[in-house]
C-alpha cells in the first residue's frame, strides 16, 4: 500500500523561474537585510530599534596598484557581501520555513517565500552560520545554500562553542558575471539604496541599528545607515482615498543632493516596489525647493496600503496594477493612472505655498526668455499669464518652444471658439449690442496678437534657414552636397501635395512659387502627371499654374557648391524645350498640350560661379549677360520664351536676406 505522497520542490526549477533584472542586482542584499530586520524584530519586539543590530560587510576584489585619472577613485568589483544580525536566527521553526518554498510564515509581512532564491540568481552560493537558542541551549547551525537539487548542502547542527552569542551571518558569495556591472557601486550609493528600501522601518522606529562596512582599499568606509534619518523631515502618515481603496502617504523632505529628484514611492508590505518622478504628475518642477529653514530640499511621498500589498509581483519589483485607461470608475479596480492623479492632488494641496513660489519663479524665468529670445509668444504673457505660469521651464530651448507652441495653439483654438459663440449669439439677436461689440473687440485683439505671433515665428524660421544655408556653403567647413542644399529649398522626391507649406522654403527663390498648383522636386517629367513631357529628365524643381492650361512656368536648378563641369543654363534650356514640345499622353490616352509659346518660362539656377563655369555660360546657349558686381548672369532664349537667371550662392543668400531684412530688423533677429 502506497502512503500519501508529499509535495516536493524542484530547487533548480524555482531558481530558474526567479527573475532578477540586472538593474536590480542589489535585491539579494535587500532581501537578506529585510530578513535580518524581521529576525531582530521577532527577538526584541518594541525594543528592536535600541537592541537590534545588523552589520553589512562589503568585500571587494582588490584594485590593481596603478595610477588613475584625477577625480573620484574607482571602486572594486564586489566579491562577497556578509549580513550579520543578532536576531533569533535559524531556530527550528525558521529553519523549516527556509527549507519550504513559498512558505507562508511571513505572509503578514509581505513575504512570498521566494526572496532567498534571488540570492542564487545573483550569487553562486550563500553560506549561513547561525547561533540559535533551543530551549536553554545554544546551538550552532551552518550550511551552504546552492543551486543544487537539494538546495541546502553541508548542513551541520552542533552545540555552540562556549561564550557564543546569538547571531546569524549570511555570506552571499561570488557575484555572477551578468550582475557584476550593476553591483559596482560605492558604499554611499549602496547605503542610499538600502535606506530608501527600508525607509518605512526607519520612519516607524522599528528598525535596528544598520552599519555598512566597505572594505574597498581605495575608499574604505563605515556608514551607519540610520544616520540618514537626520537628513529627513518626516510627517505622520496621511490618509489617501482612491475610490474605495484606503491608502496612507508619508510625506518626506530630504536635503537636496546630486541626482536627487522629487519622487513618489509605491510600497508593498512596507517596502518600496516602484518609484516615479513627482514632476511627471504634480506641479513640482525638476528643481529642488527651499523649506522653512531655507534649505534646498526634494520631496518624497511613500504610498502604502493593503491594495498595494496584494498587487506586488513575486519578484517585488513591480505592481500588477492596470497601467492604461482608468478602471476605477467602471470596475472599482485600482489603476496606476488614477492613483497617480489622486496622489498628485494631495501633493499639490500640501505644498500649495511652495508651489506658488515655484510658479512665480518659473514665470519669471519664462518671461525673461520669451521677451529676449522667443518674441512670438509675447502675446501669451499678456493674454494667458496663468497658463504660461503652468508651463514648466526648461533650459532646453527646443522643448520649451514645443511647450509654448502647444499653449499658443490651445489659446488660438479657444479664441476661435469664443468668436463662434459671439457670432452665433449675435445672429440670434441675443445679448445687448454694446456687450457683443465689446466681446468682439476683445476677441479681435487676441486674434490680431496671435496672427502677429505666427508671423514672428515664420520670419524667425526664415532667419534660421538662411543661417543654415550660409553654414552649408562655408568653404571653411567644406562644400555642401547638392542634396543638402536641395532639401533645404524643397525636399527631394516630393510634390506640393506631399508636404506641408512650412516644410519647404521656395521663398528663397521666389515667394510666388509657393502658390503654384503644381510643384515637383527631383521627379522625372514622365512621372509628373501634370507635366506634358514623357522625358525621364528630372528638373530639380518644376512649378507652374495649371489653369487655362498654363499661366506661368518656373524651373529651378540647384548645383553642388564649387561644381564646375555642368552648365546649368544648358540644362534649363533642355527642360524648357521638352515642355514646349509636349507629346505625353494622359491617363485616358489623350496627347497632352505642350506649354504654349505665349506662356513665359522662368529658369533659375543657383551655383558657384567659378571661372570655368562662367566660360561655359558665356559661350551659350541663350544670350546671357554677366553682372560682376551682383554675382549673377541673366538672359533670354527667344525661341523658347525662356528667361534665365543664374545666381552665385552668396548672391542667392544675400538677395533672400535683403528681401526679408526689414522683418529681421523689426523683430531684432539680425
Amino acid at each position: 500500500m502506497v502512503s500519501t505522497p508529499k509535495m516536493t520542490v524542484d530547487v533548480l526549477g524555482r531558481i530558474r523561474n526567479t527573475s532578477v533584472p540586472p538593474g536590480h542586482a542589489f535585491i539579494p542584499l535587500f532581501e537578506a537585510v529585510i530578513n535580518s530586520i524581521h529576525a531582530t524584530e521577532d527577538r526584541f519586539g518594541a525594543a528592536v530599534s535600541s537592541k537590534g543590530s545588523i552589520e553589512i560587510r562589503i568585500e571587494r576584489q582588490p584594485l590593481l596598484d596603478i595610477e588613475v585619472a584625477p577625480g573620484r577613485p574607482p571602486v572594486g568589483e564586489i566579491m562577497r557581501i556578509v549580513v550579520t544580525d543578532n536576531g533569533g536566527g535559524f531556530a527550528d521553526e525558521n529553519l523549516l520555513a527556509f527549507a519550504t518554498a513559498d512558505t507562508m510564515v511571513k505572509a503578514e509581512r509581505g513575504g512570498k517565500g521566494l526572496g532567498r532564491f534571488s540570492w542564487l540568481v545573483v550569487f553562486e552560493r550563500a553560506d549561513v552560520e547561525s547561533v540559535v537558542e533551543e530551549g536553554r541551549d545554544l546551538r550552532r547551525r551552518t550550511f551552504s545554500f546552492q543551486s543544487t537539487p537539494a538546495g541546502i548542502e553541508d548542513f551541520v547542527d552542533e552545540p555552540a562553542p562556549v561564550g557564543s552569542k546569538i547571531r546569524t551571518s549570511v555570506a552571499l558569495t561570488t557575484v555572477r558575471k551578468r550582475y557584476a556591472g550593476g553591483m559596482r557601486k560605492g558604499a554611499e550609493a549602496i547605503a542610499d539604496r538600502l535606506f530608501e528600501h527600508c525607509f518605512d522601518y526607519f520612519v516607524l522606529g522599528r528598525c535596528p541599528s544598520i552599519v555598512l562596512l566597505d572594505d574597498d582599499a581605495a575608499d574604505s568606509a563605515t556608514i551607519r545607515v540610520n544616520d540618514r534619518m537626520q537628513e529627513v523631515e518626516c510627517d505622520k502618515p496621511t490618509d489617501l482615498a482612491v475610490g474605495e481603496h484606503e491608502l496612507q502617504v508619508i510625506h518626506v523632505q530630504r536635503k537636496h543632493a546630486s541626482a536627487k529628484k522629487h519622487t513618489a514611492h509605491l510600497c508593498a508590505n512596507r517596502r518600496v516596489v516602484e518609484s516615479f518622478s513627482l514632476a511627471e504628475c504634480t506641479e513640482l518642477g525638476d528643481d529642488p525647493f527651499h523649506n522653512a529653514a531655507g534649505e534646498s530640499v526634494v520631496h518624497h511621498a511613500f504610498v502604502s496600503g493593503r491594495v498595494l500589498d496584494r498587487s506586488v509581483d513575486p519578484t517585488r519589483t513591480r505592481l500588477d496594477l492596470p497601467r492604461g485607461a482608468p478602471l476605477l470608475e467602471g470596475t472599482g479596480e485600482l489603476d496606476l493612472k488614477t492613483l497617480r492623479e489622486r496622489l498628485a492632488e494631495q501633493v499639490n494641496h500640501r505644498l500649495a505655498d511652495v508651489l506658488k513660489a515655484e510658479r512665480d519663479n518659473n514665470f519669471r524665468r519664462l518671461d525673461k526668455v520669451i521677451r529676449s529670445e522667443m518674441p512670438e509668444y509675447r502675446h501669451l504673457l499678456k493674454r494667458r499669464p496663468q497658463q504660461v505660469a503652468r508651463v514648466r521651464f526648461t533650459s532646453d530651448r527646443q522643448k520649451l518652444d514645443e511647450r509654448l507652441y502647444r499653449l499658443g495653439q490651445a489659446s488660438e483654438a479657444e479664441s476661435r471658439r469664443r468668436m463662434a459663440d459671439i457670432l452665433k449669439k449675435a445672429g440670434k439677436g441675443d445679448g445687448e449690442p454694446d456687450e457683443i461689440a465689446r466681446d468682439v473687440e476683445t476677441i479681435v485683439a487676441e486674434v490680431s496678437e496671435q496672427s502677429q505671433s505666427s508671423l514672428v515665428r515664420y520670419v524667425a524660421k526664415r532667419r534660421i534657414v538662411l543661417l543654415l544655408l550660409r553654414q552649408l556653403i562655408s568653404i571653411r567647413e567644406g562644400p555642401a552636397l547638392e542634396a543638402h542644399v536641395h532639401n533645404v529649398v524643397f525636399p527631394m522626391g516630393k510634390t506640393a501635395d506631399d508636404i506641408e507649406y512650412d516644410e519647404h522654403n521656395l521663398w528663397l527663390v521666389d515667394d510666388t512659387l509657393s502658390f503654384y498648383e503644381h510643384i515637383a522636386s527631383d521627379i522625372a517629367l514622365a512621372k509628373q502627371e501634370a507635366a506634358p513631357s514623357d522625358s525621364r529628365e528630372r528638373p530639380d524643381i518644376l512649378a507652374f499654374s495649371t489653369s487655362d492650361p498654363y499661366q506661368h512656368v518656373a524651373l529651378v536648378e540647384l548645383k553642388k557648391p564649387d561644381r564646375k563641369d555642368e552648365n546649368p543654363v544648358q540644362q534649363l534650356v533642355g527642360y524648357a524645350d521638352r515642355l514646349r514640345k509636349g507629346g505625353k499622353k494622359d491617363r485616358k490616352g489623350v496627347t497632352m498640350l505642350p506649354v504654349p509659346p505665349s506662356v513665359r518660362i522662368d529658369g533659375f539656377a543657383v551655383c558657384t560661379l567659378t571661372p570655368k563655369l562662367n566660360d561655359l555660360i558665356r559661350v551659350g546657349p541663350a544670350d546671357m549677360t554677366f553682372e560682376e558686381t551682383e554675382g549673377r548672369w541673366f538672359g533670354y532664349q527667344r525661341n523658347l520664351n525662356l528667361w534665365i537667371e543664374v545666381l552665385d550662392f552668396r548672391t542667392f543668400i544675400r538677395r533672400a536676406e535683403q528681401r526679408n531684412r526689414a522683418f529681421f530688423v523689426k523683430l531684432g533677429l539680425t
